[in-house]
């Protein structure tokens, strides 16, 4: 049986009183990584997830193995756009930053061929990789 256990997002108020909370769940195994707040609000997360995901944009491709997934929300939770990024191999998000000019960067590992938008980057082994992606895709 393949492993299972899901991902998800939330923000709070205050008093603990949940402004939203939003799913990653593929059916298979999911990671939220550290959700990073914008200065105009808007909210980055990243995560590994094991099969195709709606996150609210639709149904996401899944490649193989573990994919990328990276999505932009509104501060309510709101859906902007989401994307996967993988390849027949395992590739995970470890991490997300945001640059001082809007910058988003991704930091993780992968092991087998994938195409990050540069054409395809094949590892020698398990590489890392820190991308740069547009911060407002469609």
């Amino acid at each position: 049986m393949p492993r299972r256990h899901d991902g998800l997002f939330a923000s709070f108020t205050s008093d603990g009183t949940p402004r939203f909370i939003r799913p990653f769940a593929s059916g298979r195994c999911d990671v939220v990584r550290e959700p990073k707040v914008a200065p105009d609000d808007t909210i980055y997360v990243t995560g590994t997830v094991g099969d195709t995901l709606d996150v609210g944009g639709g149904m996401l491709p899944h490649a193989g193995g573990e994919d990328i997934v990276v999505a932009r929300f509104t501060a309510d939770g709101e859906h902007l756009w989401s994307h996967t990024i993988g390849g027949t191999g395992d590739d995970d998000a470890h991490g997300i930053a945001l640059g001082p000019q809007g910058d988003v960067l991704l930091a993780g590992s992968f092991d087998g061929p994938v195409d990050f938008g540069v054409g395809l980057v094949t590892p020698a082994a398990r590489d890392a990789y820190i991308v740069r992606i547009n911060p407002r895709l469609p």
